[in-house]
C-alpha cells in the first residue's frame, strides 16, 4: 500500500536559533534567515551581504528547480531568497514557507519528479508564488 505525507511550516525571523556571545554562557537570539534555510534545503551555498551559508557537504539532496508564476521572469534560487527576505521589513516576519513531503517508496524517481512538478505547477498557478523545489 502506498503511503505518503505532507507537512507545511514557516520560516520566520522570530524563530531564530541560539548563539553564544563571545566566551560567556549568555545566549543571544539570532534571527532565522530564509537564505540560510534555502541553502540547507538545497545542500548548497548562499552569500548575502558578505554572510555565507555553506551546506554543500550535505549529501543525498537533488536540487530540482525554481518554479515561477506565469508572467514573471525566471530567477535563480539565491536571487529568489534574497528578494523574499528583502520584501519583508518586520523583524518577526514570515519570510518563507516550507513543505516536507514523503512520497511512496513504490514510485520510481521519475514518478517522484513528475509528482513534484505537478504539485509545484499547481501551487504557482493557484497561489501565485515562486517555489524552490528539491528532493
Amino acid at each position: 500500500m502506498a503511503i505518503y505525507s505532507f507537512s507545511l511550516g514557516v520560516v520566520s525571523r522570530s524563530a531564530g536559533g541560539k548563539k553564544r556571545k563571545g566566551g560567556s554562557t549568555s545566549k543571544v537570539k539570532t534571527p532565522r534567515s530564509c537564505q540560510a534555510a534555502a541553502a540547507y534545503k538545497r545542500a548548497g551555498q548562499v552569500t548575502v551581504a558578505g554572510q555565507i551559508w555553506n551546506y554543500s557537504r550535505k549529501k543525498d539532496v537533488v536540487p530540482f528547480c525554481v518554479y515561477c508564476p506565469l508572467g514573471t521572469p525566471l530567477i535563480s534560487s539565491e536571487e529568489l531568497w534574497v528578494k523574499a527576505d528583502a520584501a519583508e521589513k518586520r523583524k518577526d516576519a514570515t519570510t518563507a514557507r516550507e513543505g516536507h513531503a514523503a512520497l511512496p517508496i513504490e514510485c520510481s524517481p521519475k514518478e517522484w519528479a513528475a509528482i513534484i512538478h505537478e504539485f509545484a505547477a499547481w501551487m504557482c498557478e493557484v497561489h501565485k508564488v515562486a517555489i524552490d523545489m528539491n528532493y
